[in-house]
């Protein structure tokens, strides 16, 4: 199977990537602190209202990085034709 119809077809999800980096690792490590001691000091009604409010900024950056992908997907179809095109200008060696 191409990649294309991979991606297409779902197989392959590059949103669902995340870097396997130490900066990220640490990022992702102090968030879950703050975020365990955020909810720990609120009330009842503010968790829920929290949970909400999270579920919203989630769909938002799901939204805003599919976006994301396909612009950058286009953009490199755009330069790998960009180089076909410039590739037939050019002498052969």
């Amino acid at each position: 199977m191409d990649v294309l119809t991979a991606l297409l077809c779902g197989r392959i999800n590059p949103l669902g990537q995340v870097p396997q980096t130490e900066e990220y690792r640490a990022a992702a490590h102090r968030l879950g602190e703050v975020a365990q001691e955020l909810e720990q000091s609120l009330t009842q009604e503010q968790k829920v209202l929290l949970d909400t409010y999270k579920s919203a900024c989630s769909e938002e950056a799901c939204l805003v990085q599919e976006h994301l992908l396909q612009y950058g997907v286009r953009i490199g179809m755009e330069l790998q034709k960009e180089l076909q095109d410039t590739a037939c200008l050019l002498p052969p060696e």
